[in-house]
């Protein structure tokens, strides 16, 4: 199975309106933003361009709202591609509730909008909204437009949500080179795709639990001398990106942070910082330490931010986990099964990711025999996608037992398949089903029907050779 074959082409689109609200902010590179405009044109080059067909509007947004052009500027298909094609980055902050607010009107019959046919906006962004989203979104969605939120690595989860209202309408992607993803399931939705035989809608009594909502995480991370700068920066923006992922507050998710090497040194405790932004400046300033590699002396020290006084553990019991990076077999590697059963024995989840050359009968050791949460991982911004599907599914409180869900699109883990065929066989195994976070949720390709090797359950993903 490749990534194409699992997209049917899909009907055209036939009359709708159609924004783009796109970041232009500072934190966007040339190339980045350029790929934004593929995205947009690719869109426009699926539909039918006219005043009583698709119409397409462009707002970009920095610190402040600029209209590109209105929905009735431009109606035919090659005029439209070349003002997206000519549309000048901005800079600047990300005030997306501003640029939100400043959308709505642009759907109304003054600006070339038409409010009796299906109106969609797309939101694409890389950061965290420097102001309010919730508020606006809520209030295009109370017009009856239709909002997706795709979000770039480091976008802010909690707001994707926020803006797209729901989690089918929010797509979080490693980077600009995989939009070609949200692409086709937005277009799939736009068109009112469906496959022959119906749809399938499944119901969960879960609730919503799109974010990690109370927990403790520390970070345990070989920065011994065999790690590259380039992979340490790898696995800071891999903390970053399951930072913003949570609601860091002193009673919801705190963070703390180990470098070890030689010797294990910690960066920050679990009480030290009290907002997202202190613990993302704190990883951002991490070093690596060194040296050999002393995974089981990293451990213990990490164990103690979980478990005494100085580390700062909560009065009442809340879900504790350790994160262990690493890329090579421990120095004091005798010391590591013991180190890990007491971690275990203490009731601390402990998530083991190999990188490169890690030690796969080490890691398996780290988490124990019985362990669900062993990754063997070449690709990061699919480990991510993955530990976090777990995270959230742990640290949420689900009053009703699991229930059994086919594989569903998007999954945790969106393009795994084609990526991962590349290398070697994918294995899906599957000991929690995924939480669903909708009441409804509706399955528009059967994927059941994908061979087995190629599953994409994604409650544990694992590469073998």
């Amino acid at each position: 199975i490749t990534g194409s074959s699992l997209y049917p082409v899909p009907l055209k689109l036939d009359t709708v309106d159609i924004i783009f609200l796109i970041d232009g902010s500072g934190s966007i590179n040339v190339e980045d933003f350029a790929k934004m405009k593929m995205f947009m044109n690719s869109i426009v080059n699926k539909t039918s361009i006219g005043a009583d067909k698709v119409q397409v509007g462009a707002i970009q947004f920095g610190s402040y709202p600029r209209p590109e052009f209105q929905l009735n500027t431009h109606s035919t298909k090659p005029d439209l591609q070349q003002a997206i094609y000519n549309i000048q980055q901005l800079g600047g902050g990300t005030q997306t509730g501003r640029a939100l607010t400043f959308t709505a009107d642009y759907f109304d019959g003054a600006r070339g909008g038409r409010p009796n046919i299906a109106q969609y906006l797309i939101v694409i962004t890389d950061g965290e909204a420097q102001d309010e989203v919730l508020a606006p979104a809520k209030a295009l969605r109370d017009k009856g437009i239709t909002v997706f939120a795709i979000g770039v690595f480091n976008a802010n989860n909690t707001q994707l949500l926020e803006i797209g209202g729901s989690p089918d309408k929010v797509h979080y992607v490693e980077n600009f080179d995989d939009l070609d993803d949200p692409e086709k399931q937005i277009f799939w939705e736009i068109s009112g795709y469906v496959v022959p035989g119906g749809e399938r809608t499944f119901h969960s009594k879960h609730r919503n639990c799109a974010r990690t909502d109370v927990g403790d995480i520390v970070f345990v991370i070989d920065g011994s001398g065999s790690i590259q700068q380039r992979d340490f920066e790898s696995m800071k923006r891999f903390m970053v990106a399951l930072v913003n992922n949570s609601d860091v507050a002193p009673d919801k998710v705190r963070f703390g942070a180990v470098v070890y090497g030689t010797t294990p040194v910690v960066q920050f405790q679990l009480n030290q910082y009290k907002t997202k932004s202190d613990v993302r400046e704190a990883i951002y300033g991490m070093q690596r330490e060194g040296g050999s590699t002393f995974t089981a002396l990293a451990l213990k020290e990490a164990k103690g931010l979980l478990t005494t006084e100085e580390g700062g553990p909560r009065s009442d019991r809340v879900a504790q986990f350790l994160i262990v990076i690493t890329d090579g077999k421990a120095t004091d590697s005798v010391n590591v099964p013991d180190t890990s059963k007491d971690i275990r024995d203490e009731g601390i989840n402990i998530f083991a990711v190999g990188v490169a050359e890690a030690n796969e009968e080490e890691l398996q050791t780290i988490v124990g025999p019985t362990g669900n949460y062993f990754y063997w991982m070449w690709h990061l911004h699919i480990l991510i996608k993955c530990l976090y599907a777990n995270l959230v599914m742990l640290c949420c409180t689900h009053p009703h037992p699991y229930q059994t869900l086919y594989p569903h699109h998007p999954s945790p883990c969106p393009g795994s398949i084609a990526s991962l065929s590349l290398n070697g066989h994918f294995v899906s195994q599957h000991f929690h089903p995924f939480p669903t976070c909708s009441h409804s949720t509706t399955l528009p390709i059967p994927f059941s029907s994908a061979s087995s090797d190629l599953s994409i359950y994604c409650a544990i993903c694992k590469l073998k050779h």
